[in-house]
């Protein structure tokens, strides 16, 4: 069953010829869970679709307004022809233009007056202005104060000024509708753009090079200012679309915000980052991971995501602020998303927000195509702690845009703690992500996280290709971390292969976890060894009932948990009531090849306890090629049982030995270890 809704979104913008128009989009979206879901993605389509028409058009004609002022001086008093006095007469009227016959640097020598009448600022009208270049008229704020609008009608518009220097604000908005676009705010003392009570407001628009048209320009620059890039406070329903906040104007270098690029706090909900489309102004569809590895890969900058890179504390930090959306976003890097430009803190803090989207794609497109890349953060890629309902489908984590390069995050790609409720990271085909590359864990669930799902996740490797290890476990569940699903039926495989140290480690008394569909040590497809450079599964510290394994309608229908340099599957320390069934170990898919594990196929050992490796719904595990023992157990573990398993034959009886043999000799007598095929 699936559900469509429809809905028609309306814009206002100004040209790069500082013509005024009005434009509109219609966007249809399906949705295989509600109907609100559909409408929500309709709406958000809609919406970016009228705001890419209302700022990128340079065809209609123009809009009357009822006053233009011409700003024809660079001095700042209250004579005529001074930007002063033209935001002076802008509040004697409504819908109001000021337009610019000079082009150069206005030196405040006090704080402007606050904008109270709806207006249109239009700096690319100065003479010499490059639709390709920088503004040409630059505000200096000389310590005063920046530009204020509190407009009882709202609905202004800033475009094409530089506006740096100021002992608060470089752009404070008090009011609604507002649109700013090609402009640069920097050197402000406090932020360079701050939201208070301000919404329905877009920041920026698509921008391509007039000279090289397939080259994607940034709409704004907020960058090096005193405090965040953009703060958002009880402002809602705001769109941010190809900025460049903590870099300069190349896209390679930091210029970095001295807090947070983006905070987004104080019940600021229903904002979106970037947009859906991937697509860029010459046709070119992205395609970064060439149709799940089948076809050489295109690279295409998602159109409207922004670069939020060197800032020094946290990429965006949502805190309290609920219904957030990110799409195309390159947070961590260069504006090709090649290159390490880190924030300082995490890439994206979620702190007491709930529901919030990362997507990378949707169910219907290519994998990936307009996917956030949060990647080369000095801390964690993202922090999720006290939020819930998060969902993360289709971005890379710890990699490069292309694919083909490690921009690892400092500490873990995702970590999930301190009462975090159902987090959903992938989905069905082509909704999974890559997380791999990073210095910590791919993904770390922790501190009383409940709820975790993860579907078609690359934990330790690029996309459909070799290795990209995670300098710890590809995941680590602990500290009573309870209640999560690794892997579902229908076409859901996880892959936490190539990691430095194990593919899974569960410990700290994390319990109730399951497993399946997964391939830990080998390839995508489960026939060549990309091992982890420990164990596949380390089940330890007290941990209980994890199940790993089930009758699954995946395309990969048993666990491969083979090619590790070390144990294929780990029990240990105390740990008890956890299940392994159907899984191939030491073997691939069909159990032809010989992946064998460093070591022993399982080791129970340490005083684990209680634990079954048998058949299940008719499915047995199959146990072969290891280079140790098949089964290996350790004396003090007691009343494990190992039955029903094919050990050194495969299910059609072929041989496939493990080298030491299927079992240790001299394990206690409480452990059951028969029957099985031998």
């Amino acid at each position: 069953m699936s559900f469509e809704a429809t809905a028609t979104a309306i814009s206002n913008g100004v040209t790069n010829l500082g013509r005024e128009i009005t434009a509109s989009g219609t966007a249809t979206a399906t949705s295989a869970t509600s109907y609100a879901d559909a409408l929500q993605s309709a709406t958000i389509q809609a919406q970016n679709a009228s705001n890419t028409a209302a700022n990128t058009s340079v065809s209609l004609v123009n809009v009357a307004t009822d006053f233009v002022f011409t700003v024809s001086s660079l001095e700042d008093n209250n004579s005529s022809g001074t930007f002063r006095d033209c935001i002076i007469q802008t509040s004697k009227t409504l819908n109001s233009k000021i337009v610019f016959s000079v082009a150069g640097v206005i030196v405040l020598t006090s704080s402007l007056p606050i904008i109270t009448s709806s207006c249109v600022i239009d700096g690319t009208t100065a003479p010499n202005y490059d639709p390709d270049g920088l503004p040409v008229v630059c505000i200096d704020c000389n310590h005063n104060d920046g530009i204020v609008f509190n407009v009882d009608y709202n609905s202004c518009v800033m475009n094409g000024l530089e506006i740096r220097g100021s002992n608060n604000n470089g752009i404070t908005m008090y009011c609604s509708y507002n649109t700013i676009t090609n402009c640069v705010l920097t050197s402000n003392a406090n932020n360079g753009l701050f939201l208070s009570g301000s919404s329905n407001n877009i920041i920026g628009a698509l921008k391509y090079s007039t000279v090289e048209p397939s080259k994607k320009l940034p709409s704004n620059i907020i960058s090096g200012n005193g405090n965040n890039g953009i703060q958002m406070y009880f402002s809602l329903n705001n769109f941010l679309y190809n900025n460049f906040i903590g870099i300069d104007s190349t896209g390679k270098n930091a210029l970095p915000n001295g807090n947070h690029g983006v905070l987004v706090s104080n019940y600021s909900h229903y904002n979106t980052f970037g947009g859906p489309y991937y697509i860029d102004n010459q046709g070119v569809e992205n395609n970064p991971t060439g149709s799940k590895g089948t076809v050489p890969p295109v690279f295409v900058i998602p159109p409207l995501g922004n670069v939020i890179s060197g800032n020094l504390k946290a990429g965006i930090s949502l805190e309290s602020s609920q219904n957030c959306y990110f799409y195309g976003n390159f947070i961590g890097t260069s504006a090709d998303g090649t290159k390490n430009i880190g924030n300082k803190g995490n890439g994206l803090s979620i702190l007491n927000s709930n529901n919030t989207c990362l997507y990378g794609c949707s169910i219907d497109t290519n994998p990936f195509v307009y996917y956030n890349v949060i990647s080369g953060n000095s801390l964690y890629g993202i922090l999720i702690e006290y939020s819930n309902n998060t969902t993360i489908q289709g971005n890379f984590i710890g990699i490069n845009s292309q694919n083909n390069g490690i921009i690892g995050n400092g500490l873990d790609g995702l970590y999930i703690g301190n009462t975090v409720n159902v987090v959903t990271v992938g989905g069905v085909i082509p909704l999974g992500n890559v997380i791999s590359g990073n210095n910590g864990n791919g993904i770390h669930l922790s501190a009383d996280s409940t709820g975790f799902e993860t579907y078609n996740t690359f934990g330790g490797l690029f996309a459909f290709g070799g290795a990209a290890p995670n300098q710890q476990n590809g995941l680590l569940i602990d500290k009573q971390s309870t209640g999560h699903k690794i892997g579902k039926n229908a076409a859901r495989t996880n892959v936490f292969s190539g990691n430095a140290q194990n593919g899974i480690e569960i410990t700290d008394e994390a319990c109730d976890i399951e497993i399946e569909a997964l391939i830990c040590g080998a390839n995508t497809d489960g026939n060549e060894p990309l091992p982890n450079n420990q164990n596949g599964i380390f089940i330890h510290g007290n941990s209980q009932n994890v199940k790993i394994g089930d009758v699954v309608n995946s395309i990969i229908p048993t666990n491969i948990i083979s090619g590790n340099l070390r144990n294929g599957i780990v029990i240990s320390d105390m740990s008890s009531g956890n299940t392994i069934y159907n899984c191939n170990i030491g073997t691939n898919v069909d159990q032809t090849a010989n992946l064998a594990n460093g070591e022993s196929g399982i080791l129970i050992d340490n005083l684990a306890s209680q634990n079954v490796v048998r058949d299940y719904k008719g499915k047995n595990n199959v146990i072969v090629n290891n280079k140790k023992y098949g089964v290996e157990i350790g004396p003090t573990a007691l009343s494990n049982v190992i039955i029903n398993n094919y050990l050194g034959i495969n299910r059609v009886g072929t041989s496939y030995p493990n080298v030491s043999g299927n079992f240790n000799e001299n394990y206690n007598a409480s452990n059951v270890t028969s029957p099985n095929y031998i």
